[in-house]
């Protein structure tokens, strides 16, 4: 498997747009675990 340096790793998250589809965002992101600290998701 060939690995990409961070540089590279973090652009392509970063231009990846996931949106989640089966589960719920509170299910994918817990409050509790993610600190939502009152913030929505912008679209």
């Amino acid at each position: 498997m060939a690995l990409l340096n961070r540089m590279d790793w973090y652009d392509l998250a970063r231009t990846t747009n996931w949106t989640p589809r089966y589960v719920t965002e509170d299910e994918l992101f817990p409050p509790l675990l993610s600190g939502a600290f009152g913030f929505t998701r912008s679209t």
